[in-house]
């Protein structure tokens, strides 16, 4: 059983404030939603690439990134964001300099269009659609063998009404969090159905 590694960053201003926070540019603390709190680096080397399989042996599957950046968000909506996706280029430099990812296996997806080995895609935005789709095509194309990492950068929610996390798009609505947002624990269980095992 691999690990799927969630790498999270979130938070109303990317970096963690929260909307509470003097930091942030639209302060809606008395709202049922408010950016949800910051969620934390994992170290990349501390993505585990080794596979225990239920005989006790081991083995190294393929190691496979999407990576996610947002910053164009709406801005009678949340706001745009500046730094989110120069982060998730850093991240994706990261990963194929620092933690042996190869180049070619490695999916960015931001404002810019949709990066993969076979080149950009400019109009594959991470708007809710897209995103969904990439998420759930990235995680069934591959084997229960292959170490998984999903990184976003941008902004974040946390629902009072529903009690979840989750995770902004570009064209996501503060009003309806649950039709136009990613919920972290359905990411979660779409990693989990494909029988791996998670390190967030």
């Amino acid at each position: 059983m691999a690990t799927a590694a969630l790498v999270r960053v979130s938070g109303c201003c990317h970096r963690g404030a929260s909307m509470a926070s003097p930091r942030c540019p639209r302060r809606r603390s008395a709202r049922s939603e408010r950016c949800a709190q910051p969620w934390a680096y994992m170290p990349i080397r501390d993505i585990n690439t080794t596979v225990v399989s239920p005989d006790g042996r081991t083995q190294t599957g393929g190691k496979w990134a999407l990576i996610i950046g947002c910053n164009g968000y709406d801005p009678d909506e949340v706001g745009p964001l500046k730094v989110a996706v120069a982060d998730a280029q850093r991240m994706r430099d990261s990963l194929v300099h620092d933690a042996g990812f190869a180049a070619d296996k490695v999916i960015l997806l931001t404002d810019e269009g949709l990066l993969t080995s076979a080149g950009l895609v400019p109009d594959k935005r991470p708007t809710y659609t897209v995103l969904r789709g990439q998420i759930a095509k990235f995680v069934q194309a591959h084997q229960a063998s292959d170490v998984l990492a999903v990184f976003f950068a941008g902004h974040g929610f946390h629902s009072k009404a529903t009690g979840k996390d989750y995770l902004a798009p570009l064209d996501v609505q503060r009003a309806d969090l649950e039709g136009t947002a990613i919920g972290v624990d359905d990411l979660l269980k779409l990693l989990g159905r494909q029988g791996r095992s998670r390190a967030c």
